[in-house]
């Protein structure tokens, strides 16, 4: 029984008939709503039989449903506690001096070290959810944006405003979009705080503040440990492959591949039909981390590859694609910092790019090989040759550097990669090594936070993504729910899928913190790749056929698998396509996630449907 001085309030932690809840709503002093925790399904309950629970229970962050605002904030606190929390002896005036530097109190630093300490990721400094009381920040996510946005545009610029001019449009903006303006006092500090790279940058230049300020991370003089720096890069490789079924030749798949700096040691590897993506590099991610013992039975392999934990430092190509937020923010929250590679500058990438050429180098011995040499290539018929199948590639890959490459002498380090990798794990009498890699405990929540994502609301029959609504029982409770802070619209939620078969979506409930499944409304249709979503969506505008529905999607999408079957021997196209899903499927259900959808449950609130707003095109990149 609660007890009758225990005031229950929204947002608490209960238990009731020994099932975990949060609370929704308090109807009055009797009857409350509140959610479950092992469904996601909001009960109504009598208020005077829950108990109320520890209300610091942590709960795992969702990254991409936190403001730009808010992750900016808890990497700053980051980044000023970081030297503390890397220090052996730390002393208080230690923190006293560093809390003069940056301009806040010492008892505050205490607190965002204990914090950050509590669960290791960057996560745990973003702020607490404003509820308006004595001491607490007025400003919300957006009138923080707003701000932030504002600086950068009138003030950090060659051809600044004052800050009382660029205050005047801070209040201008803010009045339009129906928000009280911050004030300037509060515009100063946020100016005080930039960083000096930052006021050189935008004002004379990025040339400049890198050349004056800057990283020069070409050296790799940090690269003294395993897993220190990571480089990742991707290439077309030289060879032919050819189809699962006729042994038909599909044409030169892509590679996507990381390398350890310290030990030169292959960290993971990820080969496909596509070109190189956000979902190669995520995937590559992932698995350099996670150890490979799955892998190797899934590829039917006895190799060992004992390289597994999280990196300290990512370099990854600077193309546009891969340059975005999901990646950033991934990386970020299990503390890894990334690079993009600056355009020409090959000394960034130099260990990685001498790598795949030699990769490329071993595959000039193999049936089907294109060869990098005009001459060689225009003597040899690689397409009449072929007889590697993309599987078949991955295991002979595999077992190259597993078996060969890993325990070669290296002219560079003068060891075996192998060798180098495990002494610098377990270090020497002058070198202590930083022992066994860092492994996530939730694999399936790494692979996950590595995933594209969308955003949408949920309608009274689901949510829709490209004309393909998607269902189940855990959205219900969340149907034309508003925006916590802006109750004119409706609350978009995050939805993450994988590319390799998006026949189901992986809801993230921000009050369970956790991913669910949510399969197709209609169980019956067809699974498809996105690749094969797009194919199908521009073969029916092709038909003239513009305002269709998700039936016209799945009708198209069967009729072109009949054409594709029946063409399969003709076209190497065709052929490509089909070994693209077969590639596919078998990745997407290796994945094995562990996000069921969750069964229908009695006592839930009924909602009554609304109008949902229209909602945008999905961007994959």
């Amino acid at each position: 029984m609660a007890k009758k001085e225990q005031k229950i309030e929204n947002g608490q932690v209960i238990s009731y008939n020994s099932i975990n809840y949060r609370v929704t709503n308090v109807i009055d002093q009797n009857t409350i709503i509140a959610r479950r925790f092992d469904n996601g399904l909001k009960e109504k309950l009598k208020s005077e039989d829950v108990i109320l629970l520890d209300q610091t229970q942590n709960f795992d962050n969702e990254l991409i449903s936190v403001s730009n605002s808010s992750w900016d904030r808890a990497k700053e606190k980051y980044e000023i506690i970081k030297p503390l929390i890397s220090m052996d002896d730390r002393k208080e005036k230690d923190v006293e001096k560093c809390a003069e530097k940056n301009g806040v109190h010492s008892a505050t630093l205490y607190r965002w070290i204990k914090l950050f300490l509590s669960t290791g990721k960057i996560s745990a400094l973003l702020p607490s959810p404003k509820t308006g009381g004595v001491g607490k920040s007025r400003l919300s996510d957006e009138v923080e944006e707003i701000l932030s946005e504002t600086i950068q545009k009138y003030y950090f610029v060659p051809d600044r405003l004052s800050i009382k001019k660029t205050y005047f449009k801070l209040q201008t903006i803010c009045k339009e979009k129906g928000y009280k303006t911050p004030g300037i006092n509060t515009m100063r500090a946020r100016i005080k705080k930039a960083s000096e790279k930052h006021h050189v940058t935008t004002r004379h230049g990025k040339k400049l503040a890198d050349e004056k300020l800057g990283a020069h991370p070409g050296i790799y003089q940090d690269a003294n440990v395993p897993l220190s720096v990571i480089q990742i890069d991707h290439t077309q490789l030289d060879i032919q492959i050819v189809d699962e079924k006729y042994r038909l030749t599909i044409g030169r798949p892509w590679i996507t591949l990381a390398i350890d700096v310290f030990s030169r040691m292959v960290t993971g590897f990820v080969i496909s039909l596509e070109k190189p993506s956000a979902l190669s590099v995520g995937l590559c991610v992932s698995q350099s981390i996670l150890t490979k013992e799955n892998r190797m039975t899934e590829l039917g392999l006895k190799c060992t590859w004992p390289v597994a934990g999280i990196p300290a430092l990512i370099h990854v190509d600077n193309a546009k694609e891969f340059d975005g937020h999901m990646l950033e923010r991934a990386c970020g929250e299990y503390r890894i910092d990334i690079h993009f590679r600056p355009l020409s500058k090959p000394n960034y990438g130099a260990h990685i790019e001498r790598y795949l050429g030699t990769l490329n180098t071993e595959l000039h011995d193999l049936p089907g090989s294109t060869f990098s040499n005009v001459e060689k290539r225009s003597t040899y018929e690689s397409e009449e040759k072929a007889a590697f199948t993309l599987n078949e590639l991955e295991k002979w890959l595999t077992t190259l550097i597993c078996d060969v490459y890993h325990k070669e002498i290296h002219s560079e380090i003068k060891t075996t990669p192998e060798a180098k990798f495990l002494e610098g794990l377990s270090g020497d009498d002058e070198n202590p090594g930083p022992g066994s890699g860092l492994i996530p405990s939730n694999s399936d929540k790494l692979k996950l936070d590595f995933m594209p994502f969308v955003e949408r609301t949920v309608q009274q029959n689901g949510v829709t993504v490209e004309h393909i609504t998607y269902y189940a029982e855990v959205l219900k409770s969340w149907i034309n729910s508003k925006d916590p802070q802006k109750s004119r619209y409706k609350r978009k939620f995050v939805f993450r899928y994988d590319p390799r078969d998006i026949s189901k979506l992986y809801f993230f409930d921000p009050e369970l913190k956790r991913y669910y499944q949510v399969p197709y409304s209609n169980l019956s249709a067809p699974k498809m790749t996105l690749w094969e979503l797009r194919e199908t969506k521009r073969y029916l505008e092709e038909k003239g056929l513009k305002n269709y529905d998700e039936d016209a999607v799945f009708q198209a999408r069967l009729r072109l698998e009949k054409m594709e079957e029946d063409s399969k021997k003709i076209t190497k196209q065709t052929r490509r396509n089909t070994s693209r899903k077969t590639q596919a499927t078998k990745g997407a259900s290796q994945s094995n996630l562990n996000t069921e959808p969750i069964k229908p449950q009695e006592n839930v609130e009924e909602f009554s449907e609304e109008e949902i707003l229209p909602f945008d095109d999905i961007e994959v990149y």
